[in-house]
């Protein structure tokens, strides 16, 4: 082969090389992996027409083999954009563990004494358990998303999308439940004359967790999806296709959005059984006096109607202008 040939098919390769970094949005690691992958493919084929043994009649071919770099960049797009999004879920919980047992380390033994104490004390409990709840509700509708998909090579749009909104959401949750926690620590300690170091220990603690978990699961930008001939077609549609196909907990994942999916259409109905539900969990688990019980009950009761309309559309659980591929708030960066 020819100097001259040498150096056009090095040129087709560096152009392709460039436009498909272009249109890479991935880490940078990640980005050189795959560029080192493709031009070490291309090269090879180069240096195999040099030697005659190849099978292609010009570099250009190999390249028009890849595609267009714009195609294969948003199938790889989409396929980091998927695996981000299923370990999603397990960040969230991941941060709502550390918090738990920052919050178990930092609490010191001796209750707060006094009735304003108490008083306080309940009050910043109370709002540290509802945050929590809302934070296992988000994390549990990241999880059922992405264990319902588990069996597809890649999560459609709108699945990648809500696992990312509720995930985000669970880890918000969870740290106003840490603050909250943090709050019943440092009165308690203040009452009991101890265990400040160990309130700042677990501040520290909880700040890593949720700071490290945070960064982790930081919505990627958005990126074209490949064309409906891509990877990327539909895979909720393409489970059907193939009858509801995968593993136990796959079918049971699909059965739970299927659950979710009634409280979509009857909200009002949904939202009082539940609100209903909780009331009375909480009414029956209050070590207090009996209005004292249903002053929680009426305040959980409470938490659950307004979570339902604040939250139920970034969830998804309810109609709302977030449940659409629009971003909502919790998308922004």
């Amino acid at each position: 082969m020819s100097a001259g040939r040498a150096a056009e098919n090095s040129a087709i390769i560096d152009r392709y090389l460039s436009e498909l970094d272009g249109c890479l949005v991935v880490p940078r690691r990640y980005r050189r992996r795959v560029l080192a992958e493709v031009a070490d493919h291309l090269i090879e084929v180069a240096e195999a027409n040099q030697a005659g043994t190849g099978t292609d009649n010009s570099i250009a071919d190999a390249v028009r083999r890849f595609g267009a770099a714009d195609r294969l960049a948003a199938e790889i797009n989409a396929g980091w954009a998927s695996a981000r999004a299923r370990r999603a879920p397990g960040f969230a919980f991941l941060a709502g563990a550390g918090v738990l047992a920052g919050a178990m380390a930092g609490l010191p033994a001796r209750a707060a004494s006094g009735p304003a104490g108490q008083a306080t004390v309940a009050v910043v409990a109370t709002v540290a358990l509802l945050a929590l709840q809302l934070a296992v509700v988000a994390g549990a509708v990241a999880a059922l998303k992405v264990l319902a998909r588990r069996s597809s090579p890649l999560l459609a749009p709108s699945d990648r999308m809500l696992a990312w909104r509720a995930a985000r959401l669970s880890v918000a949750a969870t740290a106003v439940a840490g603050a909250g926690l943090l709050g019943v620590a440092t009165l308690e300690a203040h009452q009991s004359g101890n265990g400040a170091d160990r309130v700042v220990a677990a501040a520290l603690g909880m700040l890593a967790v949720l700071v490290l978990t945070a960064s982790a699961i930081r919505r990627p930008r958005p990126a074209t999806e490949p064309g409906p001939g891509g990877l990327s077609a539909d895979p909720a549609a393409g489970l059907e296709a193939m009858g509801g196909a995968g593993g136990a907990v796959e079918r049971l994942a699909r059965l739970a959005e299927r659950a979710v999916a009634l409280t979509r259409r009857w909200p009002g109905p949904a939202t009082a059984l539940l609100a209903g539900f909780c009331a009375a969990g909480s009414y029956a688990h209050a070590e207090s006096t009996r209005p004292a019980s249903l002053l929680a009950a009426a305040v959980e009761a409470t938490a659950v109607v307004v979570f339902a309309r604040v939250f139920g559309p970034t969830l998804e659980l309810r109609e709302g202008p977030s449940s659409d591929l629009s971003p909502s708030p919790i998308d922004r960066d």
